[in-house]
């Protein structure tokens, strides 16, 4: 299997610069359960839990992009993305830069946001 260059962001760790398996499985295993993919930047995914905020992960930082602010829960994989191919690639040294930057921008959760408050009280669903 293929290994690819990515940034892991673990919740109350700084970020790390690792290679990885190219596969579903290892996705799986780092953010502890069924991914969903986000686009972050141009040829930059992140990769979370899809059910982060309900599962009991801890709050990881804010994400905001076009006016919308989440909060992230649980461990975050940085994935390159090849779109032509719809397949996960690494990151270039400046994709890797840009992602460090941006996560140094991200405001970090006081630590007593909850997932289901989270939802329940800051998102109109």
């Amino acid at each position: 299997m293929e290994k690819i260059k990515v940034v892991i962001k673990r919740v109350g760790q700084s970020p790390i610069v690792t290679a990885i398996e190219n596969d579903l499985k290892t996705s799986q295993r780092l953010v502890g359960g069924r991914i969903e993919i986000v686009s972050v930047a141009n040829g930059i995914d992140m990769i979370v839990n899809e059910e982060g905020k309900m599962n009991g992960n801890k709050p990881n930082f804010y994400f905001t992009q076009n006016g919308y602010t989440d909060l992230i829960f649980g461990d975050v994989l940085f994935t390159g993305v090849n779109y032509e191919a719809g397949t996960q690639e690494s990151l270039t040294d400046g994709q890797i830069q840009y992602v460090l930057d941006w996560l140094n921008t991200c405001r970090k959760p006081k630590g007593d946001e909850q997932g289901e408050e989270f939802i329940r009280y800051y998102i109109d669903i």
